[in-house]
């Protein structure tokens, strides 16, 4: 699923990418690839689930991410 939202992703940029600048200009096609960087990274951030395993019985719980600090 990942590889087909990566590949999706490369391959409707450009389009869109093509159609902004087309339409607004160079510089709003840039600022909208922007957008949807952050707004990617933020899914990736809190949407995505943790793979790592719990920790073992007794063990010291590993600190909490910078971005999940409060």
């Amino acid at each position: 699923m990942l590889g087909l939202a990566g590949t999706l992703g490369a391959a409707l940029s450009t389009t869109v990418a093509g159609l902004v600048a087309t339409g607004w200009g160079v510089p709003a096609a840039f600022w909208t690839l922007v957008a949807a960087g952050v707004v990617a990274l933020g899914l990736v951030l809190f949407a995505m689930p943790e793979t790592r395993p719990p920790p073992s019985r007794g063990a010291r719980a590993p600190s909490r991410p910078w971005w999940r600090l409060s």
